[in-house]
């Protein structure tokens, strides 16, 4: 009985331990102490590399301006504004919770400003300001900023807020594994604002504002991306570095101590860079395999992955990548391009790396009757 009791406990506390990690099978990491989760992701592949706790769900602070900034990167990449256009500071500034920079309700103000002053200064008074110029007010960005958040996969996130001023929890809340995947798509759309955020000062009329990301003091490799203070022991982090062309993401929430925060999230990003390598396995419309095609005015057509494919797997496992082939057992004209078709499951020994779809290379008509009635006829043989 005793032995049963202790197998039933060692078997739990591996699956546990297992779950911390999509290789943990390959490559296991230490659990991060003192922390109430945390994240680290390739920002390369897209790929969770590690995760403790990461769906527990906490007030994301000024982390939200993250969803700020890449809706005004988005309302620029429409020319629905530009860098030189004149916003006017919201009229209750004073109500502001949080840090302000631009001081003067009406004041107007250039809409670079605003942007750089949120990525270095966490500046609240400005994402007031961007968010009632694209959302025409708080209640209208708001739906814009939790429609994005849906389109996005951010299943464990509500936004109450465009700077985080929010404390109820019920009314504004995210998760580690959550701002892993915003920070990823921020990152891969707009790179250029990694400058801004890791920029040690904010200045704006004589003033300097200080980036109060500490982790811009640790590590030289590091670039941002957001911190927040929630109250005096809970402190987030968002944050992002690079080492010999590759890129790592690192969330810590509840850290005790800002400091705190951007020495797990350094340690988490040395991890990566020491352990782990991002291979690219297929360019975007390179061939992976063929297919039989049936009715068309061709007999078959290659299957190509839908973007380029990079994978990152612990350092000295490539050799024990395989990939698993689902094609759509019966393809029939008309076909079009980059129609779905199957699908490639990249394995690491019995570990799931990742899954792609496989799209048609080419549209295909269909054939002429004659040849519809032929194919017809064989597949009544064939299955």
């Amino acid at each position: 009985m005793v032995i049963k009791v202790f197998l039933q406990c060692v078997v739990f506390f591996l699956l546990l331990f297992l779950k911390e990690g999509s290789l943990a099978s390959y490559y296991s990491m230490p659990r991060v102490d003192k922390v109430i989760s945390a994240v680290l992701m390739s920002a390369d592949s897209g790929q969770i590399l590690f995760e403790q706790n990461a769906n527990h769900r906490v007030n994301p602070g000024s982390l939200i301006q993250l969803m700020t900034l890449e809706l005004a990167m988005e309302a620029l990449d429409k020319a629905d504004v530009n860098l030189d256009t004149m916003i006017k500071q919201p009229k209750d500034i004073q109500s502001v919770i949080g840090r302000e920079v631009f001081s003067y309700s009406d004041e107007k103000v250039k809409f670079y400003y605003l942007l750089e002053s949120i990525a270095i200064a966490n500046a609240s008074d400005a994402c007031i300001a961007i968010a009632n110029y694209l959302g025409g007010s708080k209640s209208g960005f708001i739906d814009l900023a939790n429609k994005k958040a849906k389109e996005l996969k951010l299943h464990s996130t509500i936004i109450g807020d465009s700077c985080g001023g929010i404390k109820d929890t019920n009314q504004q809340y995210t998760t580690a594994h959550d701002m892993a995947q915003l920070a990823y798509y921020h990152i891969k759309r707009h790179p250029e604002l990694l400058t801004l955020y890791s920029k040690p000062y904010f200045s704006f009329k004589g003033t300097h504002y200080k980036n109060k990301n500490y982790i811009l003091d640790y590590d030289e490799r590091a670039d941002g991306l957001k911190c927040a203070q929630i109250n005096d022991r809970t402190f987030h982090l968002v944050s992002s570095g690079s080492w010999e062309d590759e890129r790592y993401i690192a969330i810590i929430m509840g850290a005790k101590n800002r400091r705190m925060s951007a020495y797990y999230a350094v340690k988490l990003l040395y991890q990566g860079f020491m352990n782990f390598e991002n291979l690219c396995l297929f360019e975007e419309g390179e061939k992976i395999a063929d297919a039989k095609v049936w009715k068309g005015k061709v007999d078959e057509i290659h299957l190509v992955p839908e973007h380029k494919v990079i994978v990152t797997v612990p350092k000295g496992t490539e050799q024990d990548l395989s990939f698993n082939k689902k094609i759509v057992n019966l393809i029939t004209a008309p076909i079009y391009k980059n129609e779905k078709v199957g699908k490639l499951d990249i394995m690491l020994g019995e570990d799931m790396v990742k899954s792609i779809n496989l799209l048609s290379s080419q549209k295909v008509e269909r054939a002429h009757l004659f040849k519809r009635m032929w194919h017809s006829f064989l597949l009544k043989f064939r299955y």
